[in-house]
Protein backbone atom coordinates (compact mmCIF):
# COMPACT_ATOMS: atom_id res chain seq x y z
CA UNK A 1 0.00 0.00 0.00
CA UNK A 2 2.86 2.40 0.77
CA UNK A 3 3.98 1.90 -2.71
CA UNK A 4 0.79 2.65 -3.99
CA UNK A 5 0.45 5.80 -2.24
CA UNK A 6 4.11 6.94 -4.04
CA UNK A 7 2.49 5.85 -6.89
CA UNK A 8 -0.71 7.79 -6.74
CA UNK A 9 1.80 10.79 -5.41
CA UNK A 10 3.67 10.76 -8.57
CA UNK A 11 0.86 10.33 -10.56
CA UNK A 12 -0.79 13.36 -9.82
CA UNK A 13 2.61 15.43 -9.68
CA UNK A 14 2.60 14.43 -13.34
CA UNK A 15 -0.75 15.67 -13.59
CA UNK A 16 -2.42 12.07 -14.25
CA UNK A 17 -5.36 12.96 -11.98
CA UNK A 18 -7.69 10.10 -13.32
CA UNK A 19 -4.95 7.37 -12.88
CA UNK A 20 -3.82 8.75 -9.73
CA UNK A 21 -7.22 8.60 -8.10
CA UNK A 22 -7.88 5.09 -9.05
CA UNK A 23 -4.42 4.48 -7.21
CA UNK A 24 -5.27 6.24 -4.04
CA UNK A 25 -9.02 4.95 -3.94
CA UNK A 26 -7.08 1.37 -3.85
CA UNK A 27 -4.95 2.80 -1.00
CA UNK A 28 -7.61 4.13 0.80
CA UNK A 29 -9.93 1.19 0.69
CA UNK A 30 -6.36 -1.08 1.33
CA UNK A 31 -5.86 0.78 5.09
CA UNK A 32 -9.81 0.39 5.40
CA UNK A 33 -10.28 -3.16 5.25
CA UNK A 34 -6.53 -3.76 6.80
CA UNK A 35 -6.66 -0.99 9.32
CA UNK A 36 -10.28 0.14 10.08
CA UNK A 37 -12.03 2.96 9.21
CA UNK A 38 -11.01 5.34 11.94
CA UNK A 39 -7.10 4.74 12.00
CA UNK A 40 -4.50 7.32 11.87
CA UNK A 41 -3.30 6.43 8.51
CA UNK A 42 -5.72 6.98 7.02
CA UNK A 43 -5.81 10.68 7.29
CA UNK A 44 -2.78 11.42 4.77
CA UNK A 45 -4.15 9.22 2.13
CA UNK A 46 -7.52 11.45 2.54
CA UNK A 47 -5.66 14.47 2.37
CA UNK A 48 -3.84 13.75 -0.55
CA UNK A 49 -7.34 12.37 -2.28
CA UNK A 50 -8.70 15.49 -1.12
CA UNK A 51 -6.41 17.58 -3.02
CA UNK A 52 -6.41 15.47 -5.73
CA UNK A 53 -9.59 16.64 -5.81
CA UNK A 54 -9.71 20.23 -4.50
CA UNK A 55 -7.13 20.95 -7.99
CA UNK A 56 -10.05 19.76 -10.45
CA UNK A 57 -12.42 21.87 -8.65
CA UNK A 58 -14.12 18.97 -7.51
CA UNK A 59 -15.34 20.90 -4.11
CA UNK A 60 -17.39 19.26 -2.04
CA UNK A 61 -16.27 15.68 -2.66
CA UNK A 62 -12.73 17.25 -1.06
CA UNK A 63 -14.36 19.04 1.67
CA UNK A 64 -16.43 15.79 2.59
CA UNK A 65 -12.63 13.50 2.63
CA UNK A 66 -10.96 16.50 4.52
CA UNK A 67 -13.23 16.77 7.19
CA UNK A 68 -13.15 12.90 7.66
CA UNK A 69 -9.83 13.28 7.61
CA UNK A 70 -9.60 16.16 10.25
CA UNK A 71 -11.83 14.03 12.32
CA UNK A 72 -9.38 11.25 12.42
CA UNK A 73 -6.33 12.91 13.05
CA UNK A 74 -7.76 15.43 15.97
CA UNK A 75 -9.03 12.18 17.68
CA UNK A 76 -5.62 10.52 17.64
CA UNK A 77 -4.82 12.85 20.38
CA UNK A 78 -2.49 15.44 19.12
CA UNK A 79 -4.27 18.55 17.77
CA UNK A 80 -1.10 20.44 17.37
CA UNK A 81 0.23 18.43 15.20
CA UNK A 82 1.91 19.44 11.65
CA UNK A 83 -0.83 17.29 9.68
CA UNK A 84 -3.61 18.63 11.60
CA UNK A 85 -2.88 22.17 11.08
CA UNK A 86 -2.22 21.20 6.73
CA UNK A 87 -5.63 19.39 7.01
CA UNK A 88 -7.55 22.75 8.89
CA UNK A 89 -5.70 24.52 6.11
CA UNK A 90 -7.10 22.60 3.05
CA UNK A 91 -10.24 22.08 4.66
CA UNK A 92 -10.58 25.89 4.77
CA UNK A 93 -9.37 26.09 1.20
CA UNK A 94 -12.24 24.14 0.34
CA UNK A 95 -14.79 26.29 2.32
CA UNK A 96 -13.51 29.17 0.21
CA UNK A 97 -13.48 27.90 -3.23
CA UNK A 98 -17.40 27.15 -2.02
CA UNK A 99 -17.75 30.54 -1.36
CA UNK A 100 -17.78 29.89 2.62
CA UNK A 101 -15.36 32.41 3.94
CA UNK A 102 -17.21 32.35 7.80
CA UNK A 103 -16.27 28.36 7.69
CA UNK A 104 -12.54 29.13 6.65
CA UNK A 105 -11.97 31.47 8.94
CA UNK A 106 -11.64 29.91 12.54
CA UNK A 107 -10.23 27.14 10.99
CA UNK A 108 -6.91 29.44 9.49
CA UNK A 109 -6.76 30.80 12.72
CA UNK A 110 -6.62 27.68 15.08
CA UNK A 111 -3.89 26.87 12.03
CA UNK A 112 -2.11 30.13 12.45
CA UNK A 113 -2.39 29.66 16.65
CA UNK A 114 -0.69 25.89 16.12
CA UNK A 115 2.42 27.53 13.87
CA UNK A 116 2.64 30.38 15.84
CA UNK A 117 3.32 28.38 18.95
CA UNK A 118 5.84 25.75 16.85
CA UNK A 119 7.76 28.96 15.07
CA UNK A 120 7.87 31.76 16.24
CA UNK A 121 8.12 34.65 13.81
CA UNK A 122 9.83 32.66 11.24
CA UNK A 123 9.22 30.12 8.81
CA UNK A 124 7.35 28.70 5.52
CA UNK A 125 5.10 27.54 7.88
CA UNK A 126 4.38 30.18 9.68
CA UNK A 127 4.13 32.76 6.31
CA UNK A 128 1.89 29.81 4.44
CA UNK A 129 -0.56 30.18 7.71
CA UNK A 130 -0.46 34.03 7.92
CA UNK A 131 -1.34 34.06 3.59
CA UNK A 132 -4.24 31.55 4.50
CA UNK A 133 -5.79 34.14 7.15
CA UNK A 134 -5.28 36.83 5.28
CA UNK A 135 -7.17 35.75 2.29
CA UNK A 136 -9.70 35.04 3.81
CA UNK A 137 -9.62 38.34 5.80
CA UNK A 138 -9.52 40.35 2.35
CA UNK A 139 -12.39 38.39 1.20
CA UNK A 140 -14.76 39.79 4.05
CA UNK A 141 -13.40 43.31 4.07
CA UNK A 142 -11.09 42.92 6.48
CA UNK A 143 -8.65 44.90 4.55
CA UNK A 144 -6.25 46.43 7.48
CA UNK A 145 -6.06 42.87 9.48
CA UNK A 146 -5.16 41.62 5.74
CA UNK A 147 -2.63 43.91 5.10
CA UNK A 148 -0.78 43.88 8.68
CA UNK A 149 -0.61 39.91 7.99
CA UNK A 150 0.59 40.30 4.43
CA UNK A 151 3.28 42.59 5.52
CA UNK A 152 4.50 39.95 7.89
CA UNK A 153 4.62 37.24 5.84
CA UNK A 154 6.53 39.79 3.49
CA UNK A 155 9.07 40.59 5.98
CA UNK A 156 9.44 36.67 6.82
CA UNK A 157 9.82 35.68 3.30
CA UNK A 158 12.93 38.71 2.77
CA UNK A 159 14.55 37.18 5.62
CA UNK A 160 14.43 33.69 4.10
CA UNK A 161 14.85 34.14 0.60
CA UNK A 162 16.08 37.91 -0.47
CA UNK A 163 14.76 40.66 -2.22
CA UNK A 164 13.50 39.04 -5.09
CA UNK A 165 12.14 35.59 -5.04
CA UNK A 166 8.85 33.56 -6.18
CA UNK A 167 7.98 33.80 -2.30
CA UNK A 168 8.16 37.67 -2.41
CA UNK A 169 6.64 38.38 -5.87
CA UNK A 170 3.64 36.52 -4.76
CA UNK A 171 3.54 38.46 -1.32
CA UNK A 172 3.80 42.12 -3.62
CA UNK A 173 0.88 40.56 -5.49
CA UNK A 174 -1.53 40.29 -2.10
CA UNK A 175 -0.67 43.65 -1.14
CA UNK A 176 -1.55 44.81 -4.80
CA UNK A 177 -4.69 43.49 -4.41
CA UNK A 178 -5.40 45.17 -0.82
CA UNK A 179 -3.53 48.78 -2.30
CA UNK A 180 -6.11 48.56 -5.31
CA UNK A 181 -9.11 47.71 -2.75
CA UNK A 182 -8.91 50.40 -0.72
CA UNK A 183 -8.54 52.43 -3.86
CA UNK A 184 -4.30 53.27 -3.30
CA UNK A 185 -4.13 53.02 -7.28
CA UNK A 186 -0.69 53.90 -7.89
CA UNK A 187 0.84 51.93 -5.09
CA UNK A 188 -1.41 49.53 -6.27
CA UNK A 189 -0.27 49.39 -10.12
CA UNK A 190 3.68 49.84 -8.82
CA UNK A 191 3.13 46.63 -6.37
CA UNK A 192 1.07 45.08 -9.48
CA UNK A 193 4.25 45.60 -11.85
CA UNK A 194 7.15 44.81 -9.26
CA UNK A 195 5.23 40.95 -8.44
CA UNK A 196 4.89 40.71 -12.85
CA UNK A 197 8.61 41.95 -13.60
CA UNK A 198 10.01 39.16 -10.35
CA UNK A 199 7.57 36.42 -12.06
CA UNK A 200 8.32 37.13 -15.36
CA UNK A 201 12.12 36.72 -14.35
CA UNK A 202 12.06 33.96 -11.88
CA UNK A 203 9.34 31.64 -12.92
CA UNK A 204 8.76 29.37 -15.75
CA UNK A 205 6.62 30.55 -18.67
CA UNK A 206 3.98 27.97 -17.92
CA UNK A 207 3.69 28.64 -14.14
CA UNK A 208 -0.17 29.63 -13.39
CA UNK A 209 1.26 32.34 -11.42
CA UNK A 210 2.28 34.07 -14.09
CA UNK A 211 -0.52 34.04 -15.37
CA UNK A 212 -2.00 35.52 -12.46
CA UNK A 213 -0.01 38.53 -12.62
CA UNK A 214 -0.73 39.28 -16.08
CA UNK A 215 -4.44 38.71 -15.03
CA UNK A 216 -4.15 40.90 -12.06
CA UNK A 217 -2.79 43.62 -13.55
CA UNK A 218 -4.95 43.39 -17.07
CA UNK A 219 -8.13 43.61 -14.38
CA UNK A 220 -6.91 46.36 -12.70
CA UNK A 221 -6.11 48.74 -16.18
CA UNK A 222 -9.40 47.12 -17.54
CA UNK A 223 -10.74 49.31 -14.89
CA UNK A 224 -8.57 52.67 -14.86
CA UNK A 225 -9.71 52.18 -19.13
CA UNK A 226 -6.60 51.48 -20.15
CA UNK A 227 -8.04 49.04 -22.47
CA UNK A 228 -5.43 48.42 -25.15
CA UNK A 229 -2.81 47.07 -22.80
CA UNK A 230 -5.37 45.46 -20.37
CA UNK A 231 -6.43 43.31 -23.60
CA UNK A 232 -2.73 42.37 -24.17
CA UNK A 233 -2.14 41.20 -20.62
CA UNK A 234 -5.43 39.31 -20.41
CA UNK A 235 -4.13 37.34 -24.07
CA UNK A 236 -0.56 36.78 -22.69
CA UNK A 237 -2.72 35.16 -19.12
CA UNK A 238 -4.29 32.83 -21.85
CA UNK A 239 -1.63 31.97 -23.31
CA UNK A 240 0.30 31.06 -20.12
CA UNK A 241 -2.52 29.53 -18.78
CA UNK A 242 -3.11 27.18 -22.09
CA UNK A 243 0.85 26.29 -21.49
CA UNK A 244 0.15 25.03 -17.66
CA UNK A 245 -1.50 22.02 -16.98
CA UNK A 246 -3.76 21.08 -14.32
CA UNK A 247 -4.77 24.77 -13.12
CA UNK A 248 -7.45 26.44 -11.51
CA UNK A 249 -10.80 26.39 -13.59
CA UNK A 250 -12.40 29.04 -11.61
CA UNK A 251 -9.07 30.99 -12.72
CA UNK A 252 -9.23 30.44 -16.03
CA UNK A 253 -13.13 30.85 -16.47
CA UNK A 254 -12.66 34.28 -14.52
CA UNK A 255 -9.65 35.25 -17.28
CA UNK A 256 -11.97 34.55 -20.09
CA UNK A 257 -15.21 36.48 -18.76
CA UNK A 258 -13.03 39.36 -18.13
CA UNK A 259 -11.46 39.86 -21.83
CA UNK A 260 -14.96 38.97 -22.86
CA UNK A 261 -16.46 42.45 -20.52
CA UNK A 262 -13.55 44.10 -22.40
CA UNK A 263 -14.19 43.09 -25.28
CA UNK A 264 -18.02 43.71 -25.07
CA UNK A 265 -17.23 47.24 -23.29
CA UNK A 266 -15.46 48.02 -26.90
CA UNK A 267 -18.37 46.93 -28.57
CA UNK A 268 -16.39 44.02 -29.77
CA UNK A 269 -19.09 41.13 -29.35
CA UNK A 270 -18.74 38.97 -31.73
CA UNK A 271 -14.92 38.46 -30.06
CA UNK A 272 -16.85 38.58 -26.26
CA UNK A 273 -19.41 35.98 -27.53
CA UNK A 274 -17.15 32.86 -27.57
CA UNK A 275 -14.96 33.99 -24.44
CA UNK A 276 -17.54 34.09 -22.24
CA UNK A 277 -19.31 30.84 -23.74
CA UNK A 278 -16.12 28.98 -23.17
CA UNK A 279 -16.28 30.08 -19.54
CA UNK A 280 -19.42 29.26 -18.79
CA UNK A 281 -18.44 25.80 -20.59
CA UNK A 282 -15.94 25.58 -17.67
CA UNK A 283 -18.71 26.66 -14.69
CA UNK A 284 -21.17 23.66 -16.13
CA UNK A 285 -18.04 21.12 -16.00
CA UNK A 286 -17.03 22.11 -12.45
CA UNK A 287 -18.63 20.47 -9.56
CA UNK A 288 -18.94 22.63 -6.94
CA UNK A 289 -18.21 25.83 -8.79
CA UNK A 290 -19.13 29.34 -6.93
CA UNK A 291 -22.85 30.07 -8.11
CA UNK A 292 -22.10 33.88 -7.17
CA UNK A 293 -19.38 33.91 -10.11
CA UNK A 294 -21.99 31.74 -11.99
CA UNK A 295 -24.86 34.55 -11.55
CA UNK A 296 -22.17 36.83 -12.41
CA UNK A 297 -21.55 35.07 -15.90
CA UNK A 298 -24.87 34.30 -16.46
CA UNK A 299 -25.96 38.18 -16.10
CA UNK A 300 -23.33 39.38 -18.23
CA UNK A 301 -23.84 36.78 -20.76
CA UNK A 302 -27.15 38.09 -21.02
CA UNK A 303 -26.32 41.90 -21.14
CA UNK A 304 -24.50 40.96 -24.58
CA UNK A 305 -27.33 39.31 -25.90
CA UNK A 306 -29.64 42.00 -24.86
CA UNK A 307 -27.45 44.57 -26.75
CA UNK A 308 -27.21 42.28 -29.97
CA UNK A 309 -31.18 42.10 -30.12
CA UNK A 310 -31.11 38.38 -28.91
CA UNK A 311 -33.93 38.81 -26.36
CA UNK A 312 -35.32 35.32 -26.26
CA UNK A 313 -31.28 33.68 -25.44
CA UNK A 314 -31.06 36.52 -22.78
CA UNK A 315 -34.24 35.56 -21.13
CA UNK A 316 -33.07 31.90 -20.59
CA UNK A 317 -30.01 32.73 -19.04
CA UNK A 318 -31.39 35.16 -16.81
CA UNK A 319 -33.87 32.86 -15.86
CA UNK A 320 -31.11 30.59 -15.11
CA UNK A 321 -29.83 33.11 -12.80
CA UNK A 322 -32.41 34.18 -10.69
CA UNK A 323 -33.06 29.98 -10.16
CA UNK A 324 -29.32 30.11 -9.02
CA UNK A 325 -30.04 32.92 -6.92
CA UNK A 326 -33.42 31.78 -4.76
CA UNK A 327 -31.29 28.80 -4.11
CA UNK A 328 -28.36 30.50 -2.84
CA UNK A 329 -31.07 32.35 -0.68
CA UNK A 330 -32.57 29.00 0.82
Amino acid sequence: LDLLSLLGKALHGAGNFTEAETVLRRVLEGRERVMGESHVSLSPVLNNLAVLLFEQGRYEEARQLDERALQIATSAGEPDHPTVVALLTNLAAVHTALGDTSAAEPLLERALEIEEGEHGESGAELASALNNLAWVYFETGRLIEARNLYNRVLAIDRRASGERSPEVAADLSNLALVSDQVGAVFEAERLYRLALEMREELVEPSHPDLAKSYANLAWFLHRQHRFEEAEGLYLSALEVLEAAQGGDPMFLAWTLKSLGMLYQKLERYSEAEPLYRQSLEIFDNTEGAPHPDLMSLLWTMAALLEETDRSEEAELLEERARSLSRKEDG
